[in-house]
């Protein structure tokens, strides 16, 4: 797929490593008041709900969040259709707060009704937004298949190409915690699929017409597929606590979950299309 790169792209594409710059720079400074940006559970301060995503607990941690997010992201602005690409950026900065914010108002509410230990303390890391960035991308893909469909645009039909997306990767990134919860929201997908395509069906037998939904141009999301997909697997939760601090915590389940429905409700509603 050729791409053009325009003077708006330049600017754009700074504007969405900006958070990387932060963190690599944070991490290579090493602050003496850094102890104050982590987020600790147990005392959740006006900042550090936000600080904490600059933080990382070694080159490892912060090489994967970073490289990841940077394949995500990118992938999604350039799946983004030209007229508005100004517009992802100014979603990509609301979800950008949004993210940490609802991350950790989550967390909290799990683990007081206690189904995380309460010995999840502190928590620090790009973690959240990474998975975040993998959430924009599963929408974009899922708007693209959308408008590729050439079809009266609708909330429903919107709504099915995202659970087409959203579904599955849901599925892969719980797997480590419980195969049987994977298997469960699988069987969820195949049901969404049947109540869309199964009436499609029946119509179109009983009328003898043929739907015409395309042809759809798979190219362009063939790569972004295969990066959303092994940025998933990735980002699968392994241990939810290490040492008192939280380690590929719910924040990626969280993260992404929050990523993708955000991205849906403010592209419904600020994005006519």
């Amino acid at each position: 797929m050729k791409i053009k790169i325009f003077k708006e792209d330049y600017r754009n594409l700074i504007l969405l490593l900006i958070p990387v710059m932060i963190c690599i720079l944070v991490f290579l400074i090493k602050l003496p008041f850094e102890d104050s940006l982590v987020l600790k559970m147990n005392n959740v301060t006006l900042w550090n709900w936000f600080t904490n995503i600059f933080l990382h607990q070694n080159f490892t941690h912060i090489f994967m969040n970073m490289l990841i997010y940077f394949f995500a992201i990118i992938s999604a602005y350039i799946l983004t259709p030209r007229k508005d690409k100004n517009k992802f950026i100014l979603i990509f900065y609301i979800l950008i707060f949004l993210i940490p914010l609802l991350t950790v108002l989550l967390l909290i509410y799990f683990r007081n009704i206690g189904l995380f230990p309460s010995n999840l303390i502190n928590s620090k890391g790009f973690s959240g937004i990474t998975a975040g960035s993998l959430g924009i991308l599963g929408f974009t893909i899922s708007k693209r298949i959308y408008l590729e469909m050439k079809q009266k645009r609708s909330f429903n039909r919107l709504m099915f190409c995202s659970d087409y997306i959203f579904i599955p990767t849901l599925a892969i990134m719980v797997i480590n915690i419980s195969l049987l919860l994977a298997g469960l929201i699988g069987l969820a997908w195949l049901f969404i699929v049947g109540i869309f395509i199964i009436p499609i069906l029946i119509r179109t037998k009983k009328k003898k017409e043929i739907v015409n939904i395309g042809p759809i141009n798979i190219k362009p999301i063939i790569v972004p597929m295969i990066i959303l997909f092994i940025g998933c697997l990735l980002m699968v939760p392994k241990n939810l606590v290490s040492n008192g601090s939280a380690i590929n915590t719910p924040a990626h389940l969280f993260g992404y979950s929050i990523g993708f429905i955000l991205s849906f409700i403010i592209n419904y509603f600020f994005i006519k299309e």
